[in-house]
């Protein structure tokens, strides 16, 4: 698994089987640190106190190190320019008991990751757990003394997830293991089968998740479906003949022949069916023979709703012959012909919008041609009176006269009648009263005079 690539990261060289590039570039990693080390020794020695009693003393260290790994040189680097760097003095004693700290911490971590590799393929929760603790505290040790530990940062990432899925493989397991002995013990009602399948392929699905073995409980599986068709298929089969019965003896005969045709064909592959399934069927077979009575009936609403419908058409293809030379009585006549039969359509839920709408625009137009013709009736009236008094000198009558023709000329221009000729004759008239009218005043005054 991922966590062997990290075997030998503290070492100073391969542990084995790498190849020469490898080698040569973890020997020049090495001879870099120790040069690094070497260095910080001999240029910094300003700090060290009493130099030339402790030249021997950083001649061992500097053998000390010999075979110390490129990270304990690091981390050994990083504390001695530590405390170069904040000035603080350090003996050879220090280095010395610094050094063997790092090395200490070191072999400490490479044995909790050597367990840890050990242990790769174990997936126990406990022991994982210990050695991820142990791991922990050594990664921690390390890392407090300078040293480079983000390799096993991410050891120590990998054993939790191998934790996490040890948990969960505990999980999956326990659960299969309850949900098998619960199928197991299982009887033959629907409901029940159809939970514990639920229960043991929810288990087997979480087990098959973790790569643990679930043949057995696939086998459990497959005859808990076995039973569970048989009784789905009675239920089923018992459910669907109710359904199409009560969809049957629903049926209006206002329906279609068709769509009752087809529900007669519904029923009688339920009955089929239930028959197979060993359901009793009389009460249904008892609807099916009344089912043919109501299909006659609903032949008959049909032949009464196409006569209604033809008859709505003859209506309205009447109205098309009636123009503006028909007489009112025709033209009622027909109206009345197509409100009949609008009257009868409603009764079959027949879209009458179209021939209601016209009835409404008749009733406009005969509306319309009452008024004219009332219009035109007194506007004769108007011009009867007119011809017979206009040679009169008396200015009330002749006044009274042109009030009436005023009247009727403007009714009958509201309904379209051509009134140019009559406003010129009760211009003239008014124009005659106007002269009488001056002719009285002239002779009143010659009277008075």
């Amino acid at each position: 698994m991922s966590r062997v690539l990290h075997k030998d990261s503290l070492t100073k060289t391969s542990s084995g089987s790498g190849n020469s590039n490898s080698l040569s570039n973890e020997s020049n990693s090495w001879s870099h640190a120790f040069d690094a080390f070497s260095n910080v020794l001999d240029r910094k020695t300003i700090q060290i106190k009493n130099l030339s009693e402790t030249i021997d003393e950083l001649d061992s260290l500097k053998k000390l190190t010999q075979d110390a790994s490129t990270e304990v040189l690091n981390a050994a680097t990083i504390f001695i320019n530590g405390a170069i760097n904040t000035k603080k003095f350090l003996s050879p004693d220090q280095i010395n008991s610094q050094i063997r700290k790092i090395m200490d911490a070191e072999s400490l971590l490479l044995e909790t990751r050597l367990q840890a590799q050990i242990v790769d393929d174990v997936l126990n929760v406990e022991v994982l757990r210990n050695i991820r603790k142990r791991l922990l505290q050594a990664v921690n040790r390390a890392e407090a003394l300078s040293m480079d530990v983000r390799n096993d940062r991410t050891l120590l990432s990998e054993i939790e997830e191998d934790i996490s899925l040890a948990v969960k493989k505990a999980r999956a397991t326990a659960q299969l293991n309850d949900s098998r002995e619960e199928a197991l013990k299982c009887g033959d009602e629907l409901e029940a089968l159809t939970k514990i399948r639920r229960n043991l392929m929810s288990a087997i699905e979480k087990a098959e998740s973790v790569d643990i073995d679930v043949s057995s409980e696939l086998s459990v599986a497959e005859s808990i479906e076995s039973a569970l068709e048989k009784a789905r298929e009675a239920k089923g089969a018992q459910s669907n003949l109710k359904k199409v019965m009560s969809k049957a003896e629903s049926v209006s005969t206002d329906e279609k022949v068709d769509s009752m045709s087809k529900v007669q064909y519904e029923l009688s592959l339920a009955i089929d069916r239930a028959s197979a399934a060993g359901i009793a069927t009389d009460d249904a077979r008892r609807i099916e023979k009344d089912f043919q009575k109501a299909v006659e009936v609903t032949k008959q609403n049909i032949k009464a709703k196409e006569d209604a419908f033809l008859a709505l058409q003859s209506a309205f293809s009447e109205t098309k012959s009636v123009s503006e030379d028909n007489d009112f009585a025709f033209v009622r006549s027909v109206k009345k012909q197509l409100d009949i039969a609008i009257q009868e359509a409603r009764q079959w839920d027949i879209d009458v919008k179209t021939e209601e709408s016209l009835t409404k625009e008749m009733a406009k137009s005969i509306d319309a041609a009452e008024r004219k013709n009332q219009a035109n009736k007194q506007l004769k009236a108007a011009h009867h009176r007119f011809k017979s008094l206009k040679i009169s000198d008396d200015v009330d009558l002749l006044s009274d006269i042109h009030e009436e023709m005023k009247a009727a000329i403007h009714r009958a221009s509201r309904t379209g009648i051509d009134v140019t000729d009559d406003r010129v004759k009760a211009r003239e008239l008014k124009l005659r009263i106007g002269v009488i009218q001056n002719l009285n005043e002239a002779r009143n005054q010659l009277e008075n005079a």
